[in-house]
């Protein structure tokens, strides 16, 4: 597709497969889990001619990956100079310079795959070194790598090696629609160093459940409330966040977080339950801290449920997120705000 000058999308030229992924590696064009002459190779990998499109040898350009398992392709990487083919269950690789030099290697790691390779995003991520048992150190080096999603939870790949990220996750996959669970997507935002996925809740066939992973501080922070099909991330002076779903419309993610055509939306944070002992005993609730990053017109609506989320144990209250003297729906006394019953609002200059 040329744009829209040009008009509609238009079929490759030189009958090319059917892929499910695609990327450009080398000067070729490499298409992974694809279908022939009505036939389905889930598990080659076809190569164009060298720097064109639209010259295609099916009978012999491609490669199979034949993994132990035998589980389909579900998405391919470039590495560095390397490729990065994922499967359910194995991750397999290829390298070289040319079409006679490419070795490929269907089993380089065995026992973790990805779901789906619209959850794989790039980045220099965090990872830890190992020590002579196989047990993290705590140390951290940063280095260029992959993050995806698979059956298990979440995952970092370094080329060589993988690390789970998800142990910190407050919720496990229990409230996830497991069934629909390969429609995940993701994006990395490089400004912030935020690895955001979506996902299907409970019953749902959209993505209505967001991860947002920070990965410099290691956090994890679901949201709620998208419909978030596909996405990806634009630079436009500054990078910013797109996702799409099934109502026709393409959202942005920026400190506003406003909808592309104006209209403003609103996505939720859960924190995890605190268990605060018997209900005999005393209770110190913890601070709520918001760190906000810019000033802005919106507010932030902080909810506190109190054992289940019923009518007479939830207190709400506002938090005025611009910069004026006058607060909407609060009280202020000395340097102290208050807002709701249960709630005491500090303005701090961090």
């Amino acid at each position: 597709w040329g744009g829209p000058a040009v008009g509609d999308a238009q079929l490759l030229g030189g009958a090319p497969p059917y892929g499910k992924y695609v990327i450009a590696f080398r000067n070729y064009i490499l298409m992974a889990n694809c279908a022939q002459g009505g036939t389905s190779y889930p598990l080659r990998v076809y190569r164009s001619g060298l720097g064109t499109a639209e010259t295609w040898d099916t009978v012999n350009d491609y490669w199979s990956f034949d993994t132990n398992s035998g589980r389909p392709i579900t998405g391919i990487r470039q590495f560095n100079t390397n490729g990065i083919v994922y499967h359910e269950d194995t991750i397999s690789t290829f390298s070289g310079a040319s079409a006679a030099s490419f070795a490929i290697y269907p089993n380089a790691l065995e026992g973790i795959g990805c779901v789906d390779g619209h959850s794989l995003a790039s980045g220099m991520l965090p990872f830890q070194y190992i020590d002579a048992q196989g047990m993290p150190t705590g140390q951290v080096y940063y280095k260029f790598g992959h993050i995806f999603r698979s059956y298990e939870g979440f995952y970092m790949y370094d080329g060589a090696n993988v690390q789970e990220i998800s142990t910190n996750l407050i919720s496990d996959n229990s409230h996830l629609n497991l069934t629909r669970l390969n429609q995940v997507c993701a994006t990395y935002d490089p400004e912030r160093r935020m690895y955001w996925s979506f996902l299907p809740e409970g019953t749902s066939l959209t993505n209505n459940y967001g991860y947002a992973f920070n990965v410099v501080g290691g956090g994890w922070f679901p949201h709620k409330g998208f419909n978030a099909n596909v996405c990806t991330t634009i630079y436009d002076n500054k990078y910013i966040v797109l996702y799409g779903g099934d109502d026709g419309k393409v959202y942005k993610m920026d400190p506003a977080v406003y909808e592309i055509n104006g209209t403003a939306m609103t996505n939720y944070w859960y924190s995890k339950w605190f268990d605060l002992g018997k209900p005999t005993n005393v209770k110190l609730m913890r601070d709520f801290l918001a760190l906000v990053g810019a000033t802005s017109s919106n507010s932030l609506f902080i909810n506190l449920e109190f054992d289940l989320p019923y009518t007479g144990r939830v207190q709400s209250g506002l938090i005025d997120l611009s910069n004026i003297s006058s607060k909407y729906g609060t009280a202020k006394y000395g340097t102290g705000k208050y807002s709701g019953s249960g709630f005491r609002l500090l303005d701090s200059n961090l």
